[in-house]
C-alpha cells in the first residue's frame, strides 16, 4: 500500500515591512523581514496525467504573498513569536492547509549578521 500523495508549498525569501520590535525606536519606521513558508496542502485528487490544470484546485500562492504582505503591513505586535503564530493562523484557516513552517528575519538588525530571526511549525489539530 503506498502513502498518501503529499504536496508543498514553498516561500523563500519574501521581504515585506512590519513595524515591529520592544524598544519603541524600532518600530518607529517600518523595517524589513524576510519570510520563508513551507506548507504541506492537500494535493488535488487527479494530480498527475488526468490533472485539469486549473487554479480552484490548488492552493494559491498568490493569495498566499498578499497575505502576507497584509498581515505584516498591518501588524501592531512588538515580537516576531507573535506576528509568526498569526500569519501560521491565517495559513491553517485553509482547509487546504495541513501543515505550515513560518521562518521570520530581521536582515537588518544587526550589521554582523545575516539576519536574525525565529521559525515556529503548527498543523491542523486532528480529529
Amino acid at each position: 500500500m503506498s502513502a498518501a500523495p503529499r504536496l508543498k508549498v514553498v516561500v523563500r525569501g519574501l521581504i515585506a515591512e512590519a513595524r515591529i520590535g520592544v524598544p519603541e525606536e524600532e518600530r518607529a519606521a517600518p523595517q524589513r523581514l524576510r519570510l520563508d513558508l513551507e506548507l504541506e496542502v492537500t494535493p488535488p485528487a487527479e494530480l498527475g496525467p488526468g490533472f485539469s490544470d486549473e487554479l480552484a484546485e490548488v492552493y494559491d500562492y498568490g493569495r498566499l504573498r498578499d497575505r502576507l504582505h497584509a498581515l505584516c503591513r498591518d501588524n501592531e505586535a512588538r515580537l516576531l513569536e507573535t506576528l509568526a503564530e498569526r500569519i501560521a493562523g491565517d495559513c491553517l484557516e485553509d482547509p487546504k492547509v495541513l501543515r505550515v513552517r513560518v521562518r521570520i528575519e530581521k536582515p537588518d538588525i544587526f550589521e554582523e549578521a545575516e539576519g536574525i530571526g525565529i521559525e515556529l511549525e503548527r498543523q491542523r489539530p486532528s480529529g
